[in-house]
């Protein structure tokens, strides 16, 4: 109703607010995904940070994700100087694999010899 009466002041400022609120609204907070990426990532790097600059963005990877890895870069490592244009696909390999972690052999009250329904 201020709209339609109020002045122009009045209305700029409300249509302020409103693009104010839109941005905080879409703005979404990083995913747990992105969160174990962030931290695995600085670990890694702080694992890897002894060894020579060619070598260590290999060994952060490897550590993040062997599977990832070897799916990603496989048998054909980064070259000392070579501009990675994988890394996003490596990145997406590690969040899926994050979303969806396989079941580990060593999990706490599992079975080797459980079946498929879980029975003995």
């Amino acid at each position: 109703l201020f709209l339609l009466c109020g002045g122009t002041t009045m209305r700029i400022l409300f249509f302020v607010f409103v693009l104010c609120l839109v941005g905080v609204v879409a703005t979404a907070p990083p995913s747990k995904a992105d969160r174990a990426l962030r931290t695995k990532r600085s670990s890694c790097e702080k694992d890897c940070a002894h060894l020579a600059e060619e070598r260590k963005l290999a060994c952060t990877y490897q550590c993040m994700s062997t599977t990832c890895w070897n799916e990603i870069y496989g048998g054909d490592a980064l070259e000392a100087g070579e501009v990675d244009n994988r890394a996003a696909r490596f990145n997406q390999c590690f969040r899926r694999e994050a979303k969806n972690p396989g079941p580990s052999p060593f999990t706490p009250g599992a079975s080797i010899l459980a079946g498929a329904n879980g029975v003995i």
